[in-house]
């Protein structure tokens, strides 16, 4: 999310759930739309930072972020979950 230019907010540790460990709000934030140009250069960015290998898998998972942007920014309430 910080790729995306989105800052982490307090963690909320979700101590007695068996498959989330925290639960982030960002409900005061908005997913940027990007163009593909400035996608691409957070791609290049996930892959070096994460050592990850370029993948479907890799680029379906940011693109499904940047493209929800619209409908996530149009909710009241944001949050993200840790898995376990």
């Amino acid at each position: 999310m910080t790729l995306l230019g989105m800052d982490f907010l307090v963690e909320t540790p979700l101590l007695s759930n068996e498959d989330f460990s925290a639960v982030f709000d960002f409900s005061a934030a908005k997913l940027p739309q990007l163009k593909k140009e400035e996608f691409d250069n957070i791609y290049e960015e996930w892959l070096r930072r994460s050592g990850r290998q370029t993948s479907m898998d890799e680029y379906g998972q940011l693109i499904f972020l940047t493209e929800r942007g619209s409908s996530w920014n149009g909710m009241i309430n944001r949050f993200v979950l840790r898995e376990r």
